[in-house]
C-alpha cells in the first residue's frame, strides 16, 4: 500500500499504471472493492428496507446532476457520507492541476455518494424525512457539500456556507 499526498502524485500513478504486475488504484475511486470496514460494536445499522427507502430519497433529493448513485458504503467507519468518482482519470488532484493551469475545459463532476448506516446523523436523517422534508433536504445537501469539501471536490463553498448558518439557526431555535 503506497500512501501519497501530493498533488502530482495522482497524475504520476495514473501514467504508471502498474509496477511489478501490482496495478496503482486510487481509493478514491468507485470501483475499489473492500472488505467491511465496521464492526458491531459501532452501533447498530439501519434495516435493508430502510437503508434502500433512504438512498432511493437522497438520489431524488440531489439529484441526477449532482450524483450518479447513492448507495450503502462499506469504506465507512465513523463519517456520515463518502464522495467516489467514477472518473477514472480526472479526481480531485487532476482537477485542481487543470484549474491551476487555467485549463477551462474541465470534464462534468461524476460521483457517487456512499453513506455510513451505522451513524447516527444517517440514522437520525432517516427518520425524520418522514416528519420535516424541508428541513431532511436541507440537511441532505448539507452532507452531500460536506463530503464534497472531504474529498477537495466543493469547487463554490458560499451556497454550503448559506445552508450551514440556515441549520445553525434552526439549532439555535430548537
Amino acid at each position: 500500500m503506497l500512501f501519497l499526498y501530493e498533488s502530482i502524485d495522482d497524475f504520476v500513478m495514473s501514467h504508471l499504471g502498474e509496477f511489478e504486475e501490482k496495478k496503482f488504484v486510487s481509493c478514491e475511486q468507485a470501483e475499489l472493492e473492500l472488505p467491511e470496514a465496521h464492526s458491531e460494536a459501532e452501533g447498530e445499522a439501519l434495516d435493508p428496507d430502510s437503508v434502500k427507502e433512504f438512498c432511493t430519497w437522497m438520489q431524488g433529493v440531489l439529484g441526477n446532476e449532482k450524483v450518479e448513485s447513492v448507495t450503502a458504503s462499506n469504506r465507512l467507519i465513523t463519517g456520515p457520507a463518502l464522495i467516489l468518482h467514477t472518473d477514472k482519470m480526472m479526481n480531485a488532484n487532476m482537477r485542481r492541476m487543470y484549474r491551476l493551469m487555467k485549463q477551462d475545459n474541465l470534464p462534468e463532476l461524476k460521483v457517487n455518494l456512499q453513506i455510513n448506516i451505522r451513524n447516527n446523523l444517517i440514522k437520525s436523517l432517516s427518520k425524520l424525512i418522514k416528519t420535516d422534508v424541508k428541513r431532511s433536504e436541507v440537511i441532505a445537501n448539507q452532507i452531500f457539500d460536506s463530503a464534497l469539501m472531504s474529498a477537495g471536490l466543493l469547487e463554490n463553498p458560499r451556497e454550503m456556507i448559506e445552508r450551514m448558518y440556515r441549520i445553525l439557526e434552526i439549532a439555535a431555535e430548537s
